[in-house]
């Protein structure tokens, strides 16, 4: 029984740390890829990201969001160590997915 929680403690972690490292590449990728994109003369499709960016606060945005969705699941899994709380990982794993996805898709534009 030990080993078995042992097992699946390991494939958690590795699966938190996986999310994180998804979530901060996704996120770097984005922000070079539309940097890239609009040197290059095309524009930002989302209204809201343009905006951020015509004011110059987009990186702080990404970054408050990049550090929100590392910090409120890590700190939430550490402080109650039960399990319904492990679903939490999901959301850095999503979003980083996510903008994974969007990175490609500008890396396509930009091609």
């Amino acid at each position: 029984m030990l080993s078995i929680y042992l097992f699946r403690s390991q494939l958690l972690g590795k699966f938190e740390a996986a999310a994180y490292i998804f979530l901060v590449l996704g996120a770097m990728g984005d922000w070079v890829t539309t940097m890239i994109g609009l040197r290059n003369g095309l524009t930002e499709g989302n209204a809201l990201a343009a905006a951020l960016i015509g004011s110059g606060q987009w990186a702080l945005v990404n970054a408050l969001l990049v550090a929100s969705l590392i910090i409120i699941p890590y700190t939430v899994n550490r402080v109650t160590r039960s399990g319904a709380t492990k679903f939490l990982i999901a959301f850095p794993m999503l979003a980083g997915i996510l903008k994974i996805a969007v990175s490609l898709w500008n890396l396509n534009l930009i091609l």
